[in-house]
C-alpha cells in the first residue's frame, strides 16, 4: 500500500515502533477517502521508495519538513504504480520531481524499475540510495542519469542532495536503454 500521510513520527531504540499521523487514521473502511487537488502544485512532489519501513519514514520526514509533497512506497512495485496512477490522472505533467529509491529491495531492484520508467519515458529526477554500491551500480547510474548516496549519510546530507537536486534541471533523455 502506498501511503499518502504528511506526517511521522519515528522514534529509534530497541523495539523500534512507528507511530503515523493521518487524517485518514479516523476514516471507516467504507468511507471514500478525500485526496487534495493537485491541479495545482503548490509544492514539489517527491516519492521515497525504501523497504526498510523506518528509514523511509524518516527520510519521507525530512523531505516534508523542507515543505515538499511526500508519498511512500515499500519497494519497487509499489513506486511503479504510484507513478502508473499519478500519470493517469495527470498524463501531461512528471509525475514526480524527484524519485528517492533504495536499489536493493525484494522483488525488484530500485535500478530495474528505474530502467523501465525511463524506457517509457519519465524523465523525473532520481537519487538512488544504497550501502554497497559495486561497479554495474556506478555503470547503470551514469547510463540512466541518475545521482547515488551511499548510506550511511546524514540527515543534512540528504537534505542537501535533495534540495540541489530539485533545483536542478530534470534529466532530458536522448538516448535509448
Amino acid at each position: 500500500m502506498v501511503s499518502w500521510s504528511r506526517h511521522f513520527r519515528v522514534p529509534f531504540n530497541l523495539g523500534t515502533r512507528c507511530a503515523l499521523a493521518s487524517p485518514m487514521a479516523n476514516r471507516s473502511a467504507d468511507e471514500p477517502i478525500q485526496t487534495a487537488d493537485r491541479s495545482v502544485p503548490l509544492q514539489p512532489r517527491v516519492l521515497v521508495t525504501e523497504d526498510n519501513a523506518a528509514m523511509r519514514h524518516l527520510m519521507a520526514d525530512v523531505l516534508h519538513n523542507e515543505g515538499y509533497f511526500v508519498m511512500e512506497a515499500a519497494d519497487a512495485f509499489e513506486m511503479q504504480s504510484a507513478i502508473l496512477d499519478f500519470s493517469l490522472e495527470r498524463p501531461h505533467q512528471e509525475p514526480f520531481d524527484l524519485i528517492v529509491s533504495d536499489v536493493f529491495m525484494p522483488g525488484k531492484s530500485g535500478l530495474a524499475a528505474l530502467t523501465e520508467m525511463r524506457r517509457s519515458g519519465l524523465s523525473s529526477r532520481f537519487l538512488v540510495v544504497t550501502t554497497f554500491p559495486d561497479a554495474d551500480t556506478y555503470d547503470r547510474i551514469e547510463e540512466l542519469d541518475v545521482r547515488l548516496l551511499v548510506k550511511p549519510f546524514s540527515l543534512r546530507e540528504f537534505r542537501d542532495v535533495t534540495t540541489e537536486m530539485l533545483h536542478s534541471p530534470v534529466p532530458k533523455l536522448e538516448r535509448t536503454l
